[in-house]
C-alpha cells in the first residue's frame, strides 16, 4: 500500500487499503495494526506490531500461497515466470519467526539483545511512543526475477523457468490447491504491477 518494495518499520494507518474487498488480507493485516495504535495512543499502554516476511515451514496449510509456490517449485524443479510482480521475495522458517516474537514478548525490562536467527527492525510509532513496530525479516533480499537462483541456492540443484500458466497447469497435476492456483492465475489476469516489499534494510547478497 506504501508502493514502496523497501519498507522500514513504520505506520501506514493513514495509507488505506481498497474498499472493494480486492485485496482483503492485507486490509485485515492493516485494521488489526490501526486498532492496535489506536488503544496505544488513547491509553499509553505498550504495544508491539509484529510484520513478520512470508513464514514458511513443512507443516504449513496447502492453502498458504507462498509456501505453495515452494512445495511446488521443488517438485517441477522449475519456478514461475513473474510478468506483473515486483520487489522481492523474503522468506523465513516458522520456528525462527516464533522464536524472536516469543523472545521479544518476554524479555527483561532493558534488555536490549535476543537469540535468534531472524533478522530484527525495530521503531516506535512518533504519534504513540509506547507502541513499537518490528519487523522479522530473513535478511536475504532476493528480487522476483532471482528466485530461481535463490531456489538453487537452497537447494542445490537446477531450476528452469516455465510461464505462470505453464507452472500452474504442472502444479495442479502435482496436487496444488485450487484456491492456491485461481489466486495465482488471478494475479496474472490483474495485469498490474504488484509490490512484495522486503522487511530488512541493509542488501545481504544470497550465498
Amino acid at each position: 500500500m506504501s508502493g514502496k518494495n523497501i519498507v522500514p518499520p513504520t505506520s501506514v494507518s493513514s495509507q488505506h487499503p481498497p474498499t472493494d474487498g480486492s485485496e482483503g488480507f492485507t486490509a485485515s493485516k492493516w485494521a488489526g495494526e490501526h486498532l492496535i495504535e489506536s488503544v496505544a495512543r488513547q491509553t499509553g499502554l505498550s504495544a508491539t506490531i509484529h510484520r513478520p516476511c512470508a513464514i514458511i515451514g513443512s507443516n504449513a496449510p496447502r492453502e498458504d500461497a507462498l509456501n505453495a509456490l515452494l512445495r511446488f517449485s521443488i517438485a517441477q524443479k522449475a519456478v514461475p515466470r513473474f510478468t506483473n510482480l515486483a520487489g522481492f521475495l523474503d522468506f523465513a522458517p516458522a520456528d525462527s519467526v516464533a522464536t524472536s516474537i516469543a523472545q521479544l514478548a518476554t524479555r527483561s525490562p532493558g534488555q536490549d539483545t535476543i537469540n535468534t536467527k531472524s533478522t530484527l527492525h525495530s521503531a516506535p510509532i512518533p504519534q504513540a511512543p509506547s507502541c513499537i513496530i518490528v519487523h522479522h525479516s530473513s535478511g536475504v533480499k532476493t528480487p522476483i526475477a532471482d528466485f530461481g537462483i535463490r531456489m538453487e541456492a537452497l537447494y542445490g540443484s537446477a531450476f528452469t523457468q516455465l510461464d505462470m500458466e505453464a507452472w500452474v497447469a504442472g502444479a495442479v497435476k502435482e496436487g496444488m490447491d485450487p484456491l492456491i492456483s485461481s489466486y495465482l492465475e488471478a494475479l496474472v489476469e490483474k495485469g498490474k504491477v504488484i509490490e512484495f516489499p522486503f522487511l530488512g534494510v541493509d542488501v545481504v547478497k544470497d550465498d
